[in-house]
């Protein structure tokens, strides 16, 4: 009986008119991903930058201001240059943006958990009439990573203390899953011809063999370094592409487990 009392409420939480539904906006995917695991078809959320984009250094559209500028809310890292921009275009409205206070590497699971309890309270402040049905949801999506991760570290056992070379927005990942990382590079814009010197240098006295970059960063300095290394050159996202962060999560380690593979059987 509990059950058939529960179920009317369940429904007018999850469902709602599309002319009543909160419009959150999101600076990435990640964050986008997040919000509609928790709040499923409850909430209408946008997300401004493509998920293949570097989210820093992206160029506003007048649609994107405008979006913002109606939402209820605009949920965004904190770090994308183009921030200054938006709050001044929303003017008085700058108080829905809310600034996520969790700067680390929203790949590793640990740290996309505080994230999800993070999005579960702003989502419950901003919607209080569906917070019991955002906390639901967000205890199931933490349920789904934490099982993953059994399966990921099982995996990811072989990999320990293998050393690479890492763009900047990979090595806190690269380093949960057990690797060496015994030096980072910059983005594309980022990198001067003598420091690519030095990191080959760096690589060749560490035994690097593979070299992990960022999809975001568009990849052009990792290849130019696994080239001159003879190396094994592995892209990696920093963000949800078309599916959800779990998908995002098995792929990156999918690419990774293929390309030691490939290193071992070439040695």
């Amino acid at each position: 009986m509990r059950i058939l009392l529960l179920i009317p409420f369940l429904l007018i939480t999850a469902c709602r008119s599309t002319e009543d539904r909160v419009t959150v906006v999101t600076s990435t995917s990640m964050i986008s991903s997040v919000v509609h695991e928790v709040a499923g078809e409850r909430i209408d959320v946008v997300s401004i930058v493509p998920a293949g984009m570097c989210p820093g250094h992206f160029d506003l559209k007048p649609d994107d201001v405008k979006r913002a500028s109606i939402a209820d809310a605009v949920l965004i890292h904190g770090w994308e240059e183009w921030m200054g921009e938006l709050l001044r275009s929303v003017g008085q409205r700058s108080s829905t943006v809310r600034t996520i206070p969790i700067r680390r590497s929203w790949m590793v699971p640990s740290v996309h958990l505080e994230a999800v309890d993070w999005i579960v309270a702003t989502l419950s402040s901003i919607d209080p009439e569906a917070g019991e049905y955002f906390r639901r949801n967000g205890s199931q999506y933490r349920q789904s990573i934490l099982e993953n991760i059994v399966s990921l570290e099982e995996q990811a056992k072989g990999l320990e203390g293998i050393p690479v070379l890492a763009n900047q927005h990979q090595s806190e990942f690269l380093e949960w899953l057990g690797f060496r990382v015994a030096a980072t590079f910059a983005s594309d814009a980022g990198a001067s011809p003598g420091e690519l010197v030095a990191l080959v240098r760096r690589a060749k006295d560490e035994n690097v063999r593979l070299v992990v970059d960022n999809l975001q960063d568009e990849a052009q300095v990792g290849k130019l370094i696994s080239d001159e290394l003879n190396g094994i050159h592995v892209v990696l996202t920093n963000f949800p592409l078309e599916g959800s962060y779990l998908d995002a999560l098995n792929d990156n380690v999918k690419r990774l487990l293929e390309a030691v593979g490939t290193m071992r059987i070439e040695e």
